[in-house]
């Protein structure tokens, strides 16, 4: 199931993020990457994921990215649930509500754990707090300038 986007404004553009919640058959690390490349086939730099919920019935996954020009927040918004949509379904991950009753015959013995994957998690792509905290790093570097402009003034 995908929730609503939500976009963060900062100074070198805007965080925009889509979330969603997916069933404990597919691995994480397949879900990462696909988002990854969801995110980058919307127009998003620097896209990272975070796992938001292990829910009884599903993991819940945010995928981040940031819009240099924030005058396409609306379309960007958009485009990235679009791409989220055609990335998992175009890879064969199924989207669907926890209430949405399946009844598949397995065997007595077999487990419903996700198959390994040789896709690697999203664990390359920047830090999430670099990209988000960016603003405050450089208000900290302002100040001590300031402090020390102000030192060597007096």
């Amino acid at each position: 199931m995908v929730s609503n986007p939500i976009s963060t404004v900062r100074s070198s553009g805007a965080i925009v993020s889509v979330s969603l919640s997916l069933g404990y058959d597919v691995h994480h690390s397949q879900v990462d990457s696909l988002l990854i490349k969801a995110a980058e086939k919307s127009g998003l730099k620097e896209p990272f994921v975070h796992i938001l919920e292990l829910g009884n019935d599903a993991i819940t996954y945010r995928i981040s990215g940031v819009l240099s020009d924030v005058k396409g927040l609306l379309t960007a918004r958009s485009e990235l649930s679009r791409a989220v949509l055609d990335t998992l379904h175009g890879n064969g991950v199924e989207i669907m509500p926890p209430s949405f009753m399946n009844q598949r015959q397995f065997d007595e013995s077999e487990r419903i754990i996700p198959r390994p994957t040789k896709q690697q998690s999203a664990s390359t792509s920047q830090a999430a707090e670099e990209i988000v905290f960016d603003k405050a790093e450089q208000v900290e570097k302002f100040d001590k300038e300031k402090n020390d402009l102000l030192k060597h003034i007096q």
